[in-house]
């Protein structure tokens, strides 16, 4: 798979012995870099749950409600920075609650099935 320009990055603590697990697997499937390993374990495993999860309509709505909370709190982390009026603040506060609702009801979704 050709490199596409990354522009984020995600670091994780692990102990020795589980990066040595990684490395030795990673290694054992033919990967010089951990990192191209790591990303291909998970991207197969977000294909084979989308394979999985494909037409269970809860499912889907719970990832649908997951993504728009996120989606709102990425919002308020970027908005999150200098509120300069009382009522964008109120905006504020009432976008982070609605995140925080969508969160709660995508989990109860969850919960229930």
């Amino acid at each position: 798979m050709s490199a596409a320009h990354r522009t984020h990055s995600a670091a994780i603590g692990l102990t020795f012995d589980e990066w040595s697990a990684w490395r030795g697997a990673a290694r054992n499937a033919g990967y010089e870099h951990l990192s191209d390993w790591v990303r291909d374990v998970v991207a197969a495993a977000i294909s084979e749950s989308d394979r999985t999860d494909q037409g269970d309509p809860k499912r889907e709505l719970a990832r649908e409600l997951a993504n728009i909370s996120a989606l709102l709190g990425a919002l308020t982390d970027e908005l999150g920075g200098a509120p300069t009026s009382q009522s964008q603040q109120a905006d504020l506060a009432g976008v982070d609650r609605a995140a925080e609702e969508l969160s709660r009801l995508a989990q109860a979704v969850i919960d229930r099935w």
